[in-house]
C-alpha cells in the first residue's frame, strides 16, 4: 500500500482586508464528531446554547452556554456538539496578533471573569453586526475587532515558553494527522500506521484516544465520514462511488455510519439540501 506523507492542514480562506471570517451553525447532529485537525488562524469558538466538548493538548474542554474558548494557531484540536444547540465560530488572521509567541488562555483565569464578560459583549455585538446591512457597518466591525483583541492580548495573553513534553505531543499528533488524513480513503490499519509514525500499536492507540476521544477505528470512520459528507453535498455522485472514494467498505457501511452520526438516511440528507437551497433561491427571487 503506498502512503502519502505530505504536510496538510485545514486551509481557511480570510478576506485580507477585514481579517476575520465568521460563521454561526445549529448542533442537530450531536453524535458527529469532527476530527482532529489544525490551521494557522486562531479560532474562536462561542457557544449560545447547547454543549460542546473540546480536545485540545491532551485536555478535555466542556464548553457551555454563554462560554467562549480560544484555540491558538497550529493547535490540534477535535470538537464534538453533544447537546442540541447554536454555536459561532471565529477564524481570526494570525497577522492581528501581532505579538506571534503570545498564547491566549482565556480559560483558566478565574480571576479575570469580569473581563472574560466584556469579551463575549463584543463577540455579541461583533456577530450582530454581520447582520445588519450598512454600506459603512466595516468600519463598526473594525473597531469592535480591533477592541476584542486588544483585550485577548492585554489580558488573556502569555508568552510563556510551551515546555518540551507538550511540543513533543503536538508534533506527534500533527505527524498522525498528516498520515490519517491523506491515507483514510485506504485500508490504512492500525499496525501499519504505527510502523509509519515509529511508535508501538499500544502507544499510538493510547495516544489517539486521549487526543480526540476516540479510538482509532472511531477516528478513521469519523474522517472518512466527513469525506463521504463533503461529496454528497457538492457533488453528484452516487453513494455507491462515494462509499468507495471516501474509504468505505461499500454502500451499506456508508448508510450505516452516516444515520449513527447524522441520525438520517443519505437520502433524506440529500432530500433536506435540496429543500434548503430551494428554500434560498426562493428567498433571493
Amino acid at each position: 500500500m503506498e502512503i502519502v506523507d505530505t504536510q496538510n492542514y485545514e486551509k481557511i480562506y480570510i478576506d485580507e482586508n477585514q481579517g476575520f471570517f465568521l460563521f454561526s451553525f445549529q448542533a442537530k447532529d450531536i453524535n458527529r464528531i469532527i476530527p482532529m485537525h489544525f490551521h494557522k488562524e486562531i479560532e474562536v469558538l462561542y457557544c449560545i446554547s447547547g454543549k460542546m466538548k473540546i480536545w485540545v493538548e491532551g485536555k478535555i474542554i466542556i464548553l457551555q452556554a454563554g462560554q467562549f474558548f480560544v484555540i491558538n494557531s497550529l493547535v490540534p484540536h477535535s470538537t464534538q456538539s453533544y447537546e442540541q444547540g447554536e454555536f459561532v465560530v471565529f477564524y481570526f488572521h494570525s497577522k492581528l496578533f501581532l505579538d506571534k509567541e503570545a498564547r491566549i488562555n482565556v480559560w483558566e483565569q478565574k480571576e479575570k471573569q469580569d473581563i472574560y464578560q466584556q469579551e463575549i459583549k463584543l463577540i455579541q455585538q461583533i456577530f450582530a453586526s454581520t447582520q445588519k446591512e450598512d454600506s459603512y457597518i466595516v468600519f463598526h466591525q473594525r473597531s469592535l475587532l480591533n477592541e476584542f483583541i486588544y483585550i485577548l492580548l492585554k489580558e488573556f495573553s502569555t508568552n510563556e515558553v510551551l515546555d518540551q513534553r507538550t511540543k513533543n505531543r503536538n508534533k506527534k499528533i500533527k505527524d498522525i494527522i498528516h498520515l490519517m488524513q491523506e491515507n483514510y480513503a485506504s485500508q490504512l490499519t492500525l499496525e501499519e500506521l504505527a510502523r509509519l509514525s515509529g511508535y508501538t500499536a499500544t502507544y499510538l492507540s493510547r495516544m489517539i484516544k486521549e487526543s480526540t476521544g476516540q479510538t482509532f477505528s472511531e477516528y478513521k470512520k469519523s474522517l472518512c465520514l466527513e469525506h463521504a459528507i463533503n461529496m454528497i453535498e457538492n457533488t453528484e455522485l452516487t453513494l455507491e462511488i462515494i462509499a468507495q472514494k471516501s474509504g468505505f467498505a461499500n454502500e451499506k457501511s456508508l448508510r450505516t455510519a452516516f444515520k449513527e452520526a447524522m441520525l438520517m438516511t443519505p437520502r433524506e440528507y440529500i432530500k433536506k439540501i435540496k429543500n434548503d437551497r430551494n428554500t434560498i433561491k426562493k428567498q433571493l427571487f
